[in-house]
Parts: structure tokens; C-alpha cells; sequence
């Protein structure tokens, strides 16, 4: 909660205005619900109270904000700031602040979301704002709130339109046309029940935005034709008739070649295509898209019902791959709901997609029971730093490769998930080998949920990892009654005590 630091000011200067739109600033409030406790702070004052924040030079007051705003957000810090007093207030309200604005759900009012208060809204306060969420918003006048957006925010980089039921594809294509700085788009659970998105609502996306995507999260949708959205990233942006083709190619052949191979999105550096509801499997071309997005950190495929389709194999061989990828999110929640759609991978799809991902930092295959230790032990990284192996095969089967896999990435892990592991001597190995690393390890989150640890293992890892601050062992069947619970912050270290001396 603020305190009010410029108590005297308020009683007795009363003279002081804001400064004029055409300055940066704007005297409007944001008009936020008021059930938000964070926003509608009030203040506390006392007598006791001193001036300091009416000395702070106005510099030095914004400089302070803009790293709480690049830290936290705008919202709600600048609200309740602006309502400390005059000097804050005016500082608040200048409009190069207002860069990375959260108002999604509810933050809103709905009786400003409408096209004349939108307008206002954006045109006073929104000119400088480069990272917008205003997912869930419930509309009908989508297209008036996006000519909004797009006349008075030039500078956005990155919108999130999550949970906007009623977009349609022409609304997509003006918002990617008439943005021209627009490279993050968050397009998750814009489909309603009963409804299909064609590809071809994205497909025009993509070849409007072009070297501008780089990140781009297509989750929790019902759609069909993800291969030609896939296609869509990776092939060539510029559909050209035979005809014309044979005449640039005779006329120009060098020329026409580079533009032949000029992809669509390279630049593109996320992709989330996690929890798609598809009628059938999509078949993914998996060499185009390293050819095409070369450029990728960060690809999630999280219970969607995808595979690799099959190629010769020297085009795998030829296959770039992803050299800058890190994370490689590919589960399959399937432990407990065998019925629910997942990625078909194997330990062959898994070297086709990491066959150059030496920087990987997080590795998820989890309900993965094709993937086997030998496929995860050929992985070229070496410093994965989060490693989810619950309910995948080698959770499964009483084999040597786990204590292999924690051999090899037992120095850089930071958070390992082995939930639901049922073989006893094969876990223990593997946390055995985990705690190898001694002092110098980084291990600071262990998931032991329902697995079979057994009290020495648990012992090896929690005396020898001294970074540890979350553990899990519930439900272990092979503790005793009293450890099995969750252990954070200095439970550890009662827990570590306990263990040391027993």
C-alpha cells in the first residue's frame, strides 16, 4: 500500500495543474473496476508524515518509475501512483511510461469498452504503449476497438488478444497491416465451442507479417490444416504463376532463385501450439520448418495431435535443424487421461528436431512413452537446465539410462521432474547420480510426487544439493508417514538438519 509522501503539498498547494496532452501527459484516469485492490489503493497518512516525495526532482521521480514499469508492468503500479499526489500524478501521466500495459479480463471497466471511450482511452494515455494484453475482453464492436488500437498505437510490438471469440479474418489482416512495428501475437482460445478456424485465417497473417513475426501462440484452439499453417512459416511468401515464373527465371535466374527461397517468417522465434483440438493427426514437415525458421528458441507442442512426416533420409541428414533452440516443450498429459490427444514422438523424432539444439535449456516429455533414455542421452546439449520426465518411458522401465541422463546434466539442472517414477532402483540411481555434483550443483526444485524414492536417495540429494528451496514428496510410498509432504524455503533446511543427524 503507498504511503502519501507529499502530505503537505496536497493541503496547501492547490494551484498546480497538469501539463497539456501535446507535452506526454494527461490528466484522464485510467478507469479501472473498483473491486481491484491493488489499483484503488488509498491512502495512509499520518502526522508524522514527511514531504520527501514533493523534493524529488521530476527526472529522478520518472526514471524510478519507468524501471518499477519494466519490471512489473504498468498496471497498476502507475494507477495507484498517480494517486499519491500532484507531483506523481503529473509524472504518471506522461504517455512515454505507459510502454507495457496489462488489461486484460476484467481490469477494464465494460462501460469504457466501447468504440468512443477506447478511442479516448488509447489516444490519452496508449500513444507510446509497445506491449499490450487485452485478452478476454468480451466485445461486439471488435472491429472499432481494433481501428482504435491501430490508429493511436503505432509503436505496439506486441498484442495478446487471447479469448477473443469474434475475430475474424479480416480483422487479423488489418490488425498485421495496419500495425507496421507488430511482432508478437498472442491468438489462444479465439475459437468458441462448435466453431473450426481455417488455416487460411492465419496463412494471410503470416504472409502480411513476414521478417516482422517472431513470436507467435496459436494455443488452445479448434482448428484444421496446422500443415499449411507450418507451410505457411516456412515456404516462400510470394505465390507467382508458372507463366511468370518462366519468364523472371530466364530473364533473371540468380535473382529469381534467392526470392524463390525467401521464406516467410525467418525471424520467427516462438511458436505455441499447445493444446489444439484437431479432427485428425497433423502431419508436420519438420525439415521445411528448420529450413524456414531457423531462428526458433522456443517451440511448445504441448497435447496436440501432431507427427513428423516421414522424409527420405538424406533430406533429414541435409536438415539445418534448430541450432538456437531452448526450450522443447512436447508432453503429453496422458497419465491420468489416456484419451486425450498428444504428439506422436519417438526417440527418431526427437533427433530430428534436436539434431543441432546444443543450447537447450528445457526439455519436457512428459506421458512421452516412446521416448526412451538412448534418445535423451544422444541429446547434443549439455547444460539442459530443466529436464520433465514424469510418466514418460523411463519412468516406467527398470533400466540404467536415467542415472545416464543425470550424469550427463547433474551440473547445470536446475529443476527436475520425476513424479510418478514406480522403479525403485533405477530412481535412486538416477538421484544418486543427481547428487553427485556436490557443492557445485544447481538444483534448486526436485518433483518427487508419488514416486518410489527411497529415504537414502531422497538423503543423497537434499544433503549434497545446497541450492535445493522446493521438494515435493508426496505421496512417496517408500517414506515414512511424516516426510511425505512438500518441503519450501527453510523447511529444507529443518528438513536437511533432521537427515544429517539421523
Amino acid at each position: 500500500m503507498l504511503k502519501n509522501p507529499c502530505l503537505r503539498e496536497q493541503n496547501t498547494d492547490k494551484s498546480e495543474t497538469h501539463h497539456s496532452e501535446d507535452e506526454g501527459h494527461s490528466s484522464e484516469r485510467l478507469p479501472m473496476h473498483s473491486n481491484d485492490e491493488s489499483i484503488n489503493a488509498k491512502d495512509e497518512t499520518t502526522d508524522a508524515q514527511s514531504d520527501w516525495g514533493r523534493r524529488l526532482p521530476e527526472n529522478v521521480l520518472m526514471h524510478i518509475f519507468s524501471l518499477v514499469c519494466s519490471e512489473t508492468g504498468c498496471i497498476p503500479f502507475l494507477v495507484r501512483a498517480s494517486k499519491v499526489c500532484h507531483l506523481w500524478n503529473r509524472v504518471a501521466s506522461i504517455n512515454s511510461l505507459w510502454h507495457n500495459v496489462d488489461l486484460s479480463g476484467n481490469r477494464l471497466k465494460k462501460a469504457y469498452k466501447n468504440d468512443t471511450r477506447i478511442r479516448r482511452l488509447f489516444l490519452n494515455k496508449l500513444t507510446h504503449v509497445r506491449h499490450l494484453d487485452i485478452g478476454d475482453w468480451k466485445l461486439v464492436n471488435v472491429t472499432d476497438v481494433l481501428a482504435a488500437i491501430c490508429e493511436s498505437c503505432q509503436r505496439l510490438e506486441s498484442l495478446s488478444l487471447s479469448g477473443w471469440t469474434r475475430l475474424s479474418p479480416a480483422n487479423l489482416a488489418y490488425v498485421a497491416t495496419n500495425l507496421p512495428n507488430l511482432s508478437r501475437v498472442d491468438l489462444s482460445r479465439t475459437v468458441s465451442d462448435g466453431k473450426v478456424v481455417p488455416a487460411q485465417s492465419y496463412t494471410s497473417v503470416l504472409q502480411i507479417m513476414t521478417h516482422r513475426l517472431t513470436h507467435l501462440v496459436l494455443s488452445n484452439n479448434t482448428m484444421c490444416g496446422l500443415s499449411q499453417i507450418i507451410i505457411a512459416l516456412s515456404k516462400c511468401s510470394q505465390v507467382i504463376s508458372p507463366s511468370i515464373a518462366d519468364i523472371l527465371t530466364r530473364a533473371h535466374p540468380a535473382i529469381f532463385k534467392s526470392k524463390l527461397h525467401q521464406t516467410s517468417c525467418p525471424n520467427l522465434e516462438l511458436l505455441d501450439i499447445s493444446f489444439l483440438q484437431m479432427h485428425s493427426t497433423a502431419l508436420i514437415n519438420l525439415e521445411k520448418f528448420q529450413s524456414g525458421c531457423q531462428k526458433l528458441k522456443v517451440l511448445r507442442v504441448t497435447n496436440s495431435n501432431i507427427a513428423l512426416s516421414p522424409v527420405p533420409l538424406n533430406i533429414q541428414v541435409l536438415s539445418p535443424g534448430f541450432p538456437d533452440l531452448e526450450e522443447l516443450n512436447i508432453a503429453a498429459f496422458t497419465l491420468f487421461d489416456e484419451s486425450c490427444s498428444k504428439p506422436i514422438v519417438d526417440d527418431n523424432s526427437i533427433e530430428r528436431i534436436l539434431k543441432t539444439s546444443t543450447k537447450l535449456k528445457l526439455l519436457d516429455v512428459r506421458g512421452q512413452n516412446s521416448v526412451s533414455d538412448a534418445g535423451l542421452v544422444r541429446i547434443p546439449a549439455w547444460n539442459v537446465e530443466r529436464l520433465f520426465l514424469a510418466g514418460c518411458c523411463i519412468s516406467r522401465k527398470n533400466v540404467s539410462g536415467l542415472e545416464l541422463i543425470m550424469q550427463k546434466w547433474n551440473h547445470s539442472l536446475v529443476e527436475v521432474d520425476l513424479s510418478w517414477v514406480h522403479i525403485n532402483e533405477s530412481l535412486d540411481s538416477g538421484l544418486t547420480a543427481l547428487a553427485e555434483c556436490g557443492e557445485k550443483s544447481q538444483l534448486q526444485i526436485l518433483n518427487l510426487c508419488g514416486s518410489s524414492a527411497s529415504l537414502h536417495a531422497v538423503k543423497a540429494v537434499v544433503l549434497k544439493c545446497p541450492l535445493l528451496n522446493s521438494l515435493n514428496l508426496s505421496s512417496c510410498r517408500a517414506l515414512s508417514r511424516g516426510m511425505k509432504r512438500r518441503y519450501t524455503g527453510g523447511e529444507i533446511s529443518e528438513l536437511r538438519s533432521k537427515l544429517k543427524n539421523s
